[in-house]
């Protein structure tokens, strides 16, 4: 994986096209991989009680100033560590309302799973796809991302 100097990134350099696609791919693959975490740290919390997910929620805070401060200092695996902790930490802190939603209406769950995971899915994709050519082409991806962060917002 390139770091964070060879992408480019606190240099105010603008980013070509496939280079940007290339960056887009790896955010949304540890966006994937964050979302994993929370999932795990969910399961491990689901018979927890719901005072306590606020201590979780202080902890993933903590994590995103460590993260921060991981990234200035250019600690690239304490910040993806940190990255995935936040996860498991955001994970643990929802799971007393998941555990709530799953045992009065399981379908609200499953539905929310299942267009997070399409979301993200198609925002990978179009980090995929080769630029467009025109300008008429141009206003496709954009038009078809609002129109999936918009059904994703209405599940």
């Amino acid at each position: 994986m390139p770091t964070y100097e060879e992408l480019g990134f606190g240099r105010g350099a603008v980013l070509s096209g496939d280079r940007a696609r290339t960056v887009f791919g790896h955010v949304m693959g540890l966006v994937a991989v964050t979302l994993g975490f929370a999932a795990l740290g969910a399961y491990l919390a689901r018979n927890m009680v719901g005072g306590a997910g606020i201590l979780f929620f202080l902890a993933a805070f903590a994590c995103i100033f460590g993260l921060q401060a991981a990234v200035r200092r250019g600690r690239e695996q304490l910040a993806t560590g940190l990255l995935f902790g936040m996860g498991v930490l955001l994970g643990m802190a929802v799971a007393p309302v998941l555990d709530y939603y799953a045992k009065s209406d399981p379908g609200v769950v499953y539905q929310a799973a299942g267009a997070t995971g399409l979301f993200t899915a198609v925002l990978g994709t179009a980090a995929a796809l080769p630029a467009p050519a025109t300008r008429a082409r141009s206003r496709l991806p954009r038009r078809s991302s609002s129109t999936s962060s918009t059904s994703f917002c209405c599940c």
